[in-house]
């Protein structure tokens, strides 16, 4: 069995955001830097790939999906435990693939008492195989969220993506749901960490922001 190497959205996301120097909001006004980066603070106290969910969110089966069947693709086939690991919690699952691709899964955290908490995203690039990949729940996301006690996962539910941003690709679109729900064990919420979530590719965005607010500082001089 191989152990996927995982690829976080954060760097995909933070990719994109780098390369636009400003940005317009609906009325055609360049966006502050200022505003920008207090936005920017705001939205990243997590990885990008958690969450919190709200009551009205959509249930992890009601999630859309791209259009396509790409369950001849590759399986989830079940969850494969849990670790707390630096005070966040890693929950694993196993993958069959068939076809060679870019897979994205998907999976909720609830409450025993059906109260939506985190919702958790993987994106990684896999080999045909069998896989043991894991879901990664920030900690700050779960003490923000109250969550303590055992958590409820209703199951999974994965996609193929495009390959290279071309639409249309073979097999693209859903996998089967697996719809098999996971248990936790019982956690305390000060096990998890209440660290605001960092990365060097978050400090060179709040450092290029920084250096935008500078340049426009110098400008109304």
């Amino acid at each position: 069995m191989r152990v996927g190497s995982a690829i976080l959205l954060t760097s995909l996301t933070m990719a994109v955001f780098q390369e636009t120097p400003a940005q317009i909001d609906g009325s055609g006004t360049e966006i502050p830097a200022a505003t920008r980066l207090r936005d920017y603070l705001l939205r990243s106290r997590y990885p990008e790939t958690n969450r919190l969910l709200k009551s009205d969110d959509p249930s992890l089966f009601e999630t859309p999906l791209l259009a396509g069947d790409a369950s001849a693709a590759a399986t989830i086939t079940a969850f494969a435990g849990e670790k707390l690991h630096h005070g966040s919690l890693r929950i694993f699952f196993r993958v069959s693939v068939r076809q060679p691709g870019f897979y994205s899964f998907r999976t909720q955290l609830m409450a025993e008492t059906g109260r939506p908490l985190v919702e958790a995203l993987l994106h990684q690039s896999l080999g045909a195989g069998e896989h043991q990949l894991y879901f990664f729940v920030y900690g700050k996301a779960l003490r923000d969220a109250g969550a303590s006690g055992s958590f409820v996962l209703p199951g999974i539910v994965g996609e193929k993506l495009p390959e290279d941003g071309i639409t249309g690709a073979a097999q693209q679109g859903a996998l089967s749901a697996l719809r098999l729900t996971y248990k936790t064990q019982p956690y305390r919420s000060a096990v998890f960490t209440d660290k605001e979530w960092t990365s060097p590719e978050k400090q060179a965005t709040i450092r290029r922001l920084q250096r935008e607010i500078r340049q426009e500082n110098m400008q109304k001089r």
